[in-house]
């Protein structure tokens, strides 16, 4: 007798990832046109676009490789996020992690997606109201938005950065925290054990 085919092995199929960063040469170009858009601009302000774009792209390069092994082991990868698209993401997985960039402007906490900057409240009130997942920001001092969040959302869990977050450093930090939970770790316990020895890592 023959049984049925093994499915494969989803192990991330409770996340998802969000990028609202540059992954391609183009994104960044185009990006750095936008004036509804700041990191860029902001990356790029002390030289050429083109030489930024050279540091910038092997980042690029390894988030790709990132999203090809998000996307393999069942996790649901937005590569372009509007923040429309982000709110579908948290009601589809109980784990969304947002890799975006922070700014404030004239007192307003804002983060980039793929449509420009959206304030701190458009991102608190994509929430359902008895939210209860868990919220990654890899997001530039994210603590800012985590005690709102909190507030607005009791129910949720939130991991955020004090302090700026360099964008490759958290790449390798959060494949890292992936293997974890394939290997069955809980995504929060995974974050801690990865962020232990790191003072930035917040959770609440």
């Amino acid at each position: 007798m023959f049984g049925k085919p093994r499915q494969p092995a989803r192990p991330l199929k409770a996340c998802a990832v969000a990028f609202a960063i540059p992954l391609t040469r183009e994104q960044f170009l185009s990006d750095f046109e936008s004036v509804k858009k700041d990191f860029v601009r902001n990356y790029a302000s002390e030289e050429p676009l083109e030489t930024a774009w050279r540091y910038y792209q092997s980042t690029a390069a390894f988030a790709r490789e990132l999203v090809a092994e998000l996307t393999a082991g069942g996790a649901v990868v937005n590569t372009s996020a509007t923040i429309d698209q982000w709110s579908n993401l948290v009601r589809q997985r109980h784990v969304v992690t947002l890799f975006a960039h922070w700014t404030n402007r004239n007192g307003v906490d804002e983060f980039e997606f793929a449509e420009g900057l959206r304030s701190l409240d458009d991102l608190i009130a994509c929430l359902p109201d008895a939210y209860s997942g868990v919220l990654d920001f890899i997001v530039c001092r994210s603590t800012k938005a985590l005690d709102r969040v909190k507030q607005a959302r009791p129910k949720s869990t939130v991991i955020a950065n004090r302090n700026e977050a360099d964008l490759s450093v958290r790449l390798a930090m959060f494949r890292q925290i992936m293997k974890l939970v394939s290997a069955g770790r809980d995504y929060v316990d995974a974050a801690m054990t990865v962020h232990k020895a790191m003072l930035g890592l917040k959770v609440k």
